[in-house]
């Protein structure tokens, strides 16, 4: 398995804010998890493939996956 840099590598998300990453052939796919009840900065991340939105941060409990 090859390792690639990512959004995490390169910018410390909040507490409570989960990260895990799939690649496949052609894509990489990143998701974000909010397990607080507060809103969370992530910073500009990409566009939420679940809401079509630009996604900068995470209301309570939300999940955001991007598409790479």
């Amino acid at each position: 398995l090859g390792l690639t840099k990512t959004l995490a590598d390169i910018r410390e998300l909040p507490d409570e804010v989960g990260y895990y990453v799939r690649s496949g052939e052609n894509n990489t796919y990143e998701f974000f998890l909010n397990y607080s009840a507060d809103s969370k900065n992530i910073g500009d991340i990409g566009t939420d493939m679940l809401t079509g939105e630009t996604i900068s941060a995470l209301k309570p409990y939300q999940v955001a996956v991007v598409k790479h």
